[in-house]
């Protein structure tokens, strides 16, 4: 049996996430969802097979930056274990992606992709990964398509929490790049490519 990664933060918010993507992804859409840092996979498997069940989502491509052995055969055996019932086989073998590069968003374009999902990226990467994100997204996603960010942010460039601003530092701490970002730093990002 393959040892999967584990994340508790992905298992608390896997519920409450797939319930504001739903909002913007309604039924029958048959989205193709390009998952940028997927780690663990648990996200892919959940949200892929959730949203599978009743059409918004037709294939879910995960990705990740420095895709490992072990990276792929986690993200495989939560999709394994996970994809049993209605939307079994909607996600796709993970492969390496590196948003800062020049030229990884005309590959995925040719996919017809639809929306990005993408989960503490943010953070845990210094800003050039989600510059290139949103200029990736620019590139690829169609009009009506959604990008869905989610992670941890300063907001009015304060923490919103002593937990939060304890786990930014030990982020710095590992990599100065590194480091929560205001929520007002990702708007401007992302209104480049609006």
């Amino acid at each position: 049996m393959v040892a999967k990664l584990f994340s508790g933060a992905c298992e608390r918010n896997r519920a409450p996430i797939l319930e504001v993507v739903k909002k913007h992804l309604l039924p029958g859409r048959k989205a193709k969802v390009l998952e940028v840092a997927a780690g663990s996979g648990q996200h892919a498997a959940y949200l892929g097979r959730h949203l599978a069940s009743d059409g918004r989502v037709e294939r879910w491509y995960p990705t990740d930056l420095g895709m490992s052995e072990e990276k792929r055969a986690s993200i495989a055996a939560w999709v394994e274990e996970e994809g049993e019932g209605e939307g079994a086989g909607v996600v796709a073998e993970a492969v390496e992606l590196d948003t800062r590069g020049e030229g990884w968003a005309e590959e995925w374009a040719s996919r017809g992709i639809t929306d990005m999902f993408v989960a503490n990226l943010t953070h845990i990467s210094p800003f050039e990964a989600t510059k290139g994100l949103m200029a990736g997204a620019g590139k690829i996603l169609p009009p009506g398509g959604s990008i869905f960010v989610y992670g941890p942010f300063k907001v009015d460039h304060r923490h919103t929490s002593d937990s939060n601003a304890a786990f930014d530092q030990s982020l710095q701490s590992r990599d100065k790049a590194w480091g929560y970002r205001d929520v007002s730093e990702i708007r401007s990002q992302a209104g480049k490519i609006l």
